[in-house]
C-alpha cells in the first residue's frame, strides 16, 4: 500500500540521490570486459537494481518539481502515470527513439525468444507496466526466478527531461565533503551543494 505523499522535499537532492545510484550502475556494468561475457550473469542483477532505483528517484525528482510532493511508492507505472502529460508525452518520445536503436533491437529480438513473449507490450506505458515492481521482484528474484525489465537504461532519458528543464543541475560531480556548508556572497549553501564541484 502506497504511503501519503511527502511535501518540502529539496528536489535537488533527490537528483543528486538518483545520480548516484545511475552512475554506479554505469560503472558497476562496466566492471565487465566485453572480451568476457560470460562474467554478465554476475553483475545482471545488481546492476538491474541500481537502475530500477535510479528510475524511481528521477520520476521522484520530475514529481517534486512538478507538485512538490513526493509519493511515497516503489512502483514505477504509480510514478509515470502521477507526472504532467506533457512529461509523459516526452518519455514516451525519448523511449521510442531509444528502442529503435541496433542494440535495444538486439536486446528485443531475444526477449521476443521468451515464453509467453508474444503477450508483451513494447511501448512505454507496456513496459512500465511490466516493470512495475521490478524494485522487489529483482532483489527477491530467487523466489519466483521471474521478472521483465526492460528500462536499464531508461534512467539515461528520465536524467534527459529533467535537464531539459534544470540544465545547471547537469554541471554538478560529487566531490568529498570539505565542510557542513561554505559561505558564498548570498549566504550559506547546505551539504547538498557543499559537496559538490561545479565543471565549468
Amino acid at each position: 500500500m502506497s504511503k501519503p505523499p511527502q511535501t518540502q522535499h529539496n528536489c535537488f537532492k533527490i537528483y543528486q540521490h538518483a545520480f548516484h545510484f545511475h552512475e554506479s550502475d554505469h560503472r558497476l556494468r562496466n566492471t565487465v570486459p566485453p572480451s568476457h561475457p560470460e562474467q554478465l550473469p554476475l553483475v545482471a542483477h545488481p546492476a538491474m537494481v541500481l537502475s530500477v532505483f535510479a528510475t524511481e528517484l528521477y520520476f521522484k525528482t520530475l514529481l517534486c518539481l512538478e507538485t512538490g510532493e513526493v509519493p511515497q511508492t516503489h512502483n514505477l507505472k504509480a510514478l509515470f502515470d502521477a507526472l504532467l502529460p506533457a512529461t509523459r508525452k516526452r518519455l514516451k518520445e525519448l523511449w521510442d527513439l531509444e528502442i529503435k536503436k541496433p542494440k535495444r533491437q538486439r536486446a528485443l529480438a531475444f526477449i521476443r525468444t521468451l515464453p509467453d513473449s508474444d503477450k508483451l507490450r513494447l511501448d512505454l506505458p507496456g513496459v512500465l507496466e511490466l516493470g512495475a515492481n521490478a524494485f522487489e521482484e529483482i532483489r527477491y528474484f530467487y523466489e519466483k526466478e521471474q521478472s521483465y525489465f526492460l528500462l536499464s537504461e531508461f534512467p539515461d532519458q528520465i536524467r534527459t527531461v529533467i535537464l531539459e528543464r534544470m540544465p545547471w543541475w547537469g554541471r554538478y560531480r560529487p566531490t568529498r565533503p570539505k565542510a557542513q556548508f561554505v559561505e558564498r556572497e548570498n549566504g550559506p549553501v547546505d551539504t547538498a551543494i557543499a559537496c559538490l564541484n561545479i565543471v565549468d
